[in-house]
């Protein structure tokens, strides 16, 4: 059969990006959509390089990019001469930190096509087997790439088969590992982003097919998938309240629904109450980050006031210096402090104007220029509003008898 008509074929199921070269290295083909074809910045060509320079006489070859989530797998076709390249693929969603690191790396490439581990082998196993004639299973392409690692898998379980512990054992029975690891980077993506409040990106996740749960009790999934759901339900609250969301608001959260998980009875409905709980506790942590935004704005507002109480300052000048509206920094200020910009402006030069009628022996015409009162009079009204006493009567009140 055509290895070219097969690549296009297996291409158009898969959407992994496959591409031919002949015996000189030349690329000769593209099997994929044209928005995926490879655009390779200087790293990723050397990582081709080594993958197509390294078939030779290895018939399938795999390469990771290292610290990323990044694969290509290559095959040396004796059948027609040539050397097919699949990938790069990114096997999971990148994390922030490996997002950034790709970014620098690529130099603001975008990111190779999304693709699980065990379809990327599964596609290599098909074309193999088509084009050959013979039986290539996804298990026979695994355990080449560990031979050539040096190491034999097979062999080394026949060996310590007695010692198999539980553990390695539940391993076993879940041979795709690669599903279990994504599922929980998947999931550290999700909860990176609900500790942002970044409800858009929740929602790009959530919209991406999900990766089914490794099976940790046998033959119920509904029971499994729930023990999961409470799972992933207990760490969106704790990541909620490392956002800075309160305990009891997340746990209220958090038990409703754990409740709606108990009254599931299809595999579907836990699914959708898992993407639900996704988005609501971001929404809940992105309100949370939003008011903390807004009290920042009103500390920033009061620490002016008192760096600049000596100075005249207003409500006009005080919202210049925090770059918002002056009528947005006054209904703010009200909503949290319960009085005007202008009145804590009033109260803070008050209170130094007292302690300046108690322990000095300034004016009180001097007192009310010194902290930028309009005038004496002035000051002595709002003096007396205050406190019902005029300047002069709380300095004859309060000033310490001299000795």
């Amino acid at each position: 059969m055509d290895p070219f008509f097969i690549a296009g074929l297996l291409t158009d199921l898969s959407d992994i990006p496959l591409y031919a070269y002949d015996g000189h290295g030349l690329q000769v083909h593209i099997f994929c959509h044209h928005e995926d074809a490879l655009s390779l910045s200087a790293p990723l060509v050397d990582l081709r390089n080594e993958v197509l320079g390294a078939t030779g006489d290895e018939k399938v070859v795999y390469r990771q990019v290292k610290h990323m989530p990044i694969v290509m797998m290559a095959y040396a076709c004796k059948e027609d001469g040539y050397t097919y390249l699949w990938g790069p693929i990114r096997y999971r969603e990148l994390s922030d930190n490996e997002y950034k690191r790709y970014d620098e790396w690529q130099k603001g490439a975008s990111l190779p096509t999304l693709c699980s581990h065990r379809r990327l082998v599964a596609g290599v196993a098909s074309f193999i087997s088509m084009v050959t004639g013979t039986q290539t299973t996804t298990k026979e392409i695994d355990r080449f790439i560990e031979l050539k690692r040096g190491k034999d898998p097979v062999e080394s379980i026949n060996a310590d088969v007695d010692k198999v512990s539980e553990k390695t054992r539940y391993l076993l029975a879940n041979q795709d590992h690669e599903r279990l690891n994504h599922t929980y980077a998947e999931e550290q993506v999700v909860w990176e982003a609900v500790k942002k409040g970044d409800v858009e990106k929740v929602k790009r996740l959530s919209a991406l097919p999900r990766q089914r749960y490794p099976m940790v009790i046998e033959n119920d999934p509904l029971k499994n998938e729930s023990y999961m759901a409470v799972s992933a339900v207990t760490m969106l609250a704790r990541a909620a309240i490392e956002a800075g969301v309160t305990s009891a608001e997340s746990f209220t959260l958090s038990d409703l629904f754990l409740k709606k998980i108990s009254e599931c009875r299809y595999l579907h409905e836990l699914q959708e109450i898992t993407i639900k709980a996704d988005l609501e506790f971001t929404e809940m942590v992105r309100a949370t980050l939003s008011q903390r935004s807004l009290n920042n704005y009103v500390e920033d507002c009061k620490r002016d006031i008192t760096t600049k109480v000596f100075e005249k300052i207003s409500l006009a000048t005080i919202a210049a210096d925090l770059g918002i509206q002056p009528s947005y920094l006054s209904r703010l200020f009200k909503e949290h402090e319960g009085i005007t910009v202008t009145d804590y402006i009033h109260d803070r030069k008050l209170e130094l104007a007292k302690n300046m009628l108690k322990y000095s022996d300034r004016t009180i015409a001097d007192i009310a220029d010194y902290l930028k009162f309009n005038s004496q009079s002035y000051f002595g009204n709002l003096f007396k509003k205050k406190t019902g006493m005029t300047p002069k009567t709380y300095r004859q009140v309060y000033h310490p008898n001299e000795f």
